[in-house]
């Protein structure tokens, strides 16, 4: 505590006096904030400038720890990333693999595509291949995925890599690694991957690898669907269960359904569960499992999504107005519509799009009634603010707890990427407190779509229009650069 608050004084100082600051000092201080994780945009503001002046003075690990502290605090600044960009693409040949490597996962941290230094990455990686070490080949595919930087050239070489360096690989670096094939739809080099690396997962057991068990379990699931089963693949979901879905899916059960328990000891209980695990989300596949297992989700089930599903995803897509991102608490949204009856009053909401922010106004009865697990920021995400404010409507009118399991219809709720454990959570509050109202909830998984459409590509620099995942013209630009 006491060094961040060192860090935060200077950083004023190093936004007053950026101008006699030299390269090192530069790259050195982006990577100590970042480290520290410390966002502090005038400074970092100023640096930018000043390394945009002085980016041919960088050496190699200027340049990266510049990229990369960037990218680890999200804060993108085109005219800086692509001067940054513009120098390591010129000096690629000079570039160790993990400047290549480490800047390429700035680019997609930030979702920021310079067509030129992918080219020349995807070139002079596939010649390097054997000298990335584990993080650099985790990296680097992963980052390939995000930015679809279809190289399979590439993807192959990074793949063959991995395969020599299984053994040293973390659960983070498969999971990320796995992730970023799978966005490239390369289902044979997928398997091919998954073949190497699936019989080590089970030596991941720390608290800290459960949200890789999520991200690699679900990239296996979605092999097997579509035809990719792996040796091993059964197992390792089995495991999965076992460990992780089953022992969360009853406490969220007992929650919903089981009236000997309160719900305050039910909550109590999945409390400790999620504590123990470690996990945030079950992911795109499992999560659907879950809602479906709580007769939540319909909408899954069927091939042709609700009209009210159509309607949520739409309405959320012209509300996002920008580019596609990485998934964050800050960039989920929830569209949310209700016609509920309570004591001879009707609550409507004909759809409404929300955004994480606080439910600071709600009256605390109505915070008793919905409790989010107690973890950093799950009372802002979007759709326990949509379900909140009905509960407030509720409250405020003096709708008791009695009354509420008298309330009648129906709730829908759409959430752009897989509701976290806590929202599940809040899920199942409403469907003990008020048994017959009908609550419909579906999702979409946001690393594979922008609310159930294609995700868009980020633009290149700053006079780049927005396009399409499956714009011709843009993969015509990366076909030129990259030689495959």
């Amino acid at each position: 505590p006491r060094s961040r608050e060192v860090l935060e004084i200077l950083a004023w100082e190093v936004a007053k006096r950026g101008r006699g600051l030299i390269p090192q000092d530069l790259g050195n201080i982006v990577w100590a904030y970042a480290t520290a994780g410390i966002r502090n945009r005038e400074m970092m503001q100023a640096i930018a400038a000043e390394a945009v002046r002085k980016v041919r003075r960088f050496t190699a690990q200027d340049l990266a720890n510049c990229s990369w502290g960037f990218g680890k605090l999200d804060i993108c600044c085109d005219e800086l990333m692509t001067a940054l960009a513009d120098e390591m693409t010129h000096r690629m040949g000079k570039l160790e693999p993990q400047h290549m490597s480490t800047t390429a996962w700035a680019h997609a941290r930030l979702c920021f595509v310079h067509p030129e230094f992918l080219a020349a990455v995807a070139e002079a990686a596939t010649e390097a291949a054997g000298r990335f070490d584990a993080r650099g080949v985790s990296n680097l595919l992963w980052a390939s995925g995000v930015l679809v930087l279809r190289s399979e050239a590439l993807v192959r070489a990074m793949v063959g890599r991995a395969g020599c360096l299984a053994p040293r690989l973390t659960a983070q670096e498969i999971s990320s690694a796995a992730l970023g094939i799978r966005l490239l739809d390369q289902p044979e080099l997928l398997c091919q991957f998954l073949e190497s690396v699936v019989p080590l997962f089970y030596n991941f057991r720390s608290p800290g690898d459960g949200p890789h068990w999520v991200t690699f379990a679900n990239v296996v699931r979605s092999a097997v669907r579509y035809g990719q089963e792996c040796w091993g693949s059964a197992q390792l979901e089995s495991h999965f269960r076992q460990l992780l879905l089953n022992p969360v899916t009853r406490a969220l059960e007992k929650v919903a359904l089981d009236n000997t328990l309160s719900i305050s000891d039910a909550l109590a209980s999945l409390q400790i569960m999620f504590d123990a695990i470690n996990v945030p989300c079950f992911g795109e596949f499992y999560t659907r499992e879950v809602l479906c297992g709580l007769r939540l989700d319909d909408a899954s089930r069927s091939g042709t999504p609700p009209k009210w599903v159509v309607e949520a995803r739409k309405s959320c897509l012209e509300a996002s107005a920008g580019r596609w991102r990485v998934p964050s608490s800050d960039g989920i949204m929830a569209f949310a519509s209700w016609e509920v009856c309570c004591e001879r009053t009707a609550y409507l909401n004909p759809g409404k799009v929300y955004w994480t922010s606080w439910a600071d106004e709600a009256l605390n009865s109505a915070k008793e009634l919905l409790q989010p697990l107690q973890h950093v920021k799950r009372e802002m995400h979007a759709e326990y603010v949509a379900l909140m404010e009905l509960f407030d409507e509720l409250g405020r009118s003096g709708s008791s707890e009695e009354a509420l399991r008298t309330c009648e219809g129906s709730i829908f709720v759409y959430v752009s990427h897989c509701p976290c454990i806590s929202c599940l959570g809040v899920f199942c509050q409403v469907l003990r407190r008020c048994p017959n109202v009908a609550l419909r909830v579906t999702c979409d998984d946001a690393w594979t779509t922008r609310c159930g459409h294609p995700r868009d590509l980020p633009p290149v620099g700053r006079e780049r229009p927005l396009r399409g995942v499956q714009d011709e013209e843009w993969h015509q630009v990366l076909r030129v650069c990259v030689k495959k």
